[in-house]
């Protein structure tokens, strides 16, 4: 909704009514200057109310000194009590009552810098320059006047006005710490609604109406809940989440904006959902302003400081990350997304201290990656080993300053990485944009154009994948542009299938289409490029490991999960009969569902390898033991591959056939959909362990290919770094790199006290 408003001015000869709020302990000096810089702003006609919760005697002489015909309102104590000593909400519910007084133009939350008083605006705050999760009192000025347009506004010496708000008009200025908790207040959530509505739409740069409602005749009592037309909002918000899950996150806004425009249509859910949305478009100050109103509850709470901290954390904010963490696990100590915003916060990646010192000829490389937490998906935490493996076979062991992908490339990153000899991109689907969406790329690296076109060093990007779902697009053109630009700049670009090659190619110009190159993912040649242990179990056990997959369920199962389950069932069963071992081989917790509904349904137990708890080089050893895995995920099949490992695959998503294209083996994949599923994986499940040497011979053979491929194009990209190319033999691995790695701790962390 956009409007443009025609500013109004109060008449010359009419008194101006102001409402000077003073909520709890207020010094009496400066409640008197308030008054007194009002007084000599509009005259000695004005009407000045003072609306308190018990003032001290002083206060109240220092007033009447002041002006000697204040009148003084006394608010309901026992209404602000409630929401503790110094709470956000206590302030902004006396806002709202300042504005219920009648005649009045404009309002003062008091204590606040005298000069404040004369700003012109709708409705302006100063917040306190504090962590957004320490609650405040109202130390932030409020004024209140007929609506006159204002791009910035000074507010006192703090020149740090952030939001203008009324009922024609809604400016958003400059500051960061916006305070939208106005919005909080539960008695008029019609007037909350609106009041978060104009908070979003000056986030994105429109002009909102937004008036302000008179408050209702009748209503529930202070502290009353109010019925919520769930199925209005729920659908809205379930229609949000449909478009936000297609990345159309355009689309979420418009309806989430829809939801808050309803009748108590502000929820925690909606809060939440529209922070997400705001933080998919990389708009992360008005992200974070919204989730001030999710705090409905300890548990919306939680979330709601836990999102914050992980935008802190994206933004770089450290320091905010962790106490916004940590707040979150105070309020709820199982909230697994805060443990590992509090572990990343805690560990920063990118900082000038991370930049390893160089040793003889050895390059220094700059690697942008997703560095997993820890008890992340098994396949994450090995890519970044398997590519600085593959581009140490080449070069003279380089040393690495990790940059995470998902955190804003920005100037200071920028600089650290062009002090470095080069840039490696990769590996993974990271050209996908539904992980970690963000507004300044379209696909996972957040880097915003300026910044990739300023990289001054040589990139290479190394076995990234075109990670798409059937079905799935982008929406915007933000990743095409961003996709020619990295193009235009990489002196090496290749990906980890012909698949995503094909699919990239048709994304750019032809000036551009050549460029894009096969380059194998590391993971398919670790016996190469990482080695064998002395000793090693190769196989010849006889097991069989199964894997499974359940993010994005409904693009990799549609409405056929129960008759998958019913042939994994059959599957598990036959094995069993035929004298195999089955296990199951899970590189995320949740990959378990599959296990636990064999049971819940069929009664049938398999024993889990819980990968995601192990070090790598266990979690190689389960792979190298095992007679054949059959994975669902793409790095459960790549993994034991490039270990030596026979392999069929469960065909949930493009990927799995472009792999298995890739190496000539398209037979190797069963399609969850297919019909006769169970009987013919079991068949060839067995036929793969009655053979087991040949089809390990079968796979030693298609990896001497796959490595000279690799091996290849990273030379080309060795040569655009002037640095000679030392290849090793096959088989001969190199230590797995630790400088600049993220360590992998077991124990979750401790929660902080704050001073």
């Amino acid at each position: 909704m956009t409007t443009t408003a025609t500013p109004t001015t109060p008449s010359p000869t009419a008194p101006a009514a102001v409402v000077v709020a003073a909520l709890g302990r207020v010094q009496p000096g400066r409640l008197g200057r308030v008054l007194g810089a009002l007084v000599d702003e509009l005259g000695d006609r004005a009407t000045l109310h003072v609306l308190h919760t018990g003032l001290d005697p002083l206060a109240v002489e220092a007033a009447v000194w002041a002006h000697p015909d204040v009148t003084f309102i006394s608010a309901h104590r026992d209404h602000y009590e409630q929401f503790g000593p110094a709470g956000r909400a206590r302030s902004e519910l006396l806002l709202l009552d300042c504005l219920r007084v009648e005649g009045s133009e404009r309002v003062v939350v008091a204590p606040v810098d005298p000069g404040a008083v004369r700003i012109v605006a709708a409705a302006a705050t100063a917040p306190r320059p504090v962590p957004a999760a320490v609650p405040v009192g109202p130390g932030s000025g409020v004024a209140v006047t007929p609506p006159v347009p204002a791009p910035r506004l000074e507010v006192g010496a703090s020149s740090s006005h952030v939001l203008v708000l009324d009922g024609a008009l809604a400016t958003r200025a400059v500051r960061r710490h916006v305070d939208l908790t106005l919005a909080r207040a539960r008695r008029n959530r019609k007037t909350l609604s609106l009041a978060l509505e104009a908070a979003v739409a000056t986030g994105l740069g429109t002009v909102a109406a937004v008036p302000f409602p008179p408050a209702p005749e009748s209503g529930p009592e202070d502290g009353d809940e109010i019925e919520v037309p769930e199925s209005t909002v729920g659908d809205l918000l379930a229609t949000a989440e449909e478009l936000y899950a297609d990345a159309d996150y355009a689309g979420a806004r418009e309806v989430l904006l829809q939801a808050v425009r309803l009748p108590h249509g502000l929820t925690d859910r909606v809060a939440l959902a529209l922070s997400r949305v705001l933080r998919a478009t990389s708009d992360y100050v008005t992200a974070r302003d919204v989730l001030l109103l999710a705090h409905g509850d300890s548990m919306a709470t939680s979330r709601a400081l836990a999102e914050e901290a992980e935008i802190a954390w994206i933004q770089h904010d450290h320091e905010a990350s962790a106490e916004l963490a940590t707040y979150a696990l105070r309020a709820n100590l199982s909230n697994r997304r805060a443990e590992v915003a509090l572990r990343r916060a805690q560990r920063p990646l990118t900082t000038a201290e991370a930049v390893p010192e160089r040793t003889g000829a050895a390059p220094v490389l700059s690697h942008v990656a997703f560095y997993v937490s820890d008890r992340g998906n098994f396949g994450d935490v090995v890519l970044p080993h398997a590519v600085r493996e593959a581009v140490g076979s080449v070069l003279p062991g380089p040393g690495w300053l990790p940059v995470h992908v998902h955190q804003v490339f920005d100037r200071e990153r920028l600089e650290l990485v062009n002090a470095t000899d080069g840039v490696v991109v990769g590996g993974g689907g990271l050209f996908l944009p539904d992980t970690s969406p963000n507004g300044n790329s379209g696909w996972q690296w957040n880097v915003p154009r300026e910044q990739l076109e300023a990289i001054e060093v040589p990139l290479g990007v190394v076995a990234v994948g075109y990670n798409l779902f059937h079905g799935q697009t982008f929406h915007s053109r933000l990743f095409r542009e961003s996709l020619t630009a990295l193009v235009d700049r990489a002196a090496l670009v290749g990906l980890r299938n012909h698949g995503s090659v094909d699919q990239v190619r048709n994304l750019l110009p032809t000036r551009l289409a050549d460029r894009i190159r096969f380059l194998p993912c590391p993971t398919t040649v670790l016996r190469h490029i990482h080695g064998e242990p002395a000793g090693a179990v190769l196989g010849g056990s006889g097991t069989v490991l199964l894997n499974a997959a359940f993010d994005r369920s409904a693009r990799r199962f549609g409405d056929g999960y129960e008759r998958f389950l019913a042939d994994m069932a059959w599957y598990v069963r036959e094995l069993r009969t035929a004298g195999a071992e089955v296990r199951f081989a899970a590189h995320l917790a949740t990959d378990e569902q599959l296990v636990d509904d064999l049971f819940s349904e069929y009664g049938i137990r398999v024993p889990v390898d819980a990968l995601y708890l192990l070090p790598v080089e266990e979690g190689y050893d389960v792979y190298r033991r095992a007679s054949v895995v059959v994975g669902m995920r793409g790095h459960a099949t790549m993994i034991p591959f490039g270990l030596g490992t026979p392999v069929l695959s469960l065909v949930s998503h493009p990927k799995m056939r472009y792999f298995l294209s890739d190496i000539g083996r398209e037979e190797w994949g069963y399609d969850v959909h297919r019909d006769g599923l169970a009987a013919a994986l079991a068949e060839h499940t067995l036929e793969i362990i009655g053979k087991e040497q040949e089809y390990r011979a079968d796979v030693a053979a298609i990896q001497e290919e796959l490595l000279a491929v690799i091996r290849g194009e990273l030379a080309t990209f060795a040569t655009a770094l002037g640095v000679p190319v030392t290849p090793r033999a096959p088989g001969q691995g190199i230590p797995v790199p630790t400088q600049g790695a993220v360590e992998i701790e077991p124990a979750p962390p401790a929660v902080p006290a704050l001073g």
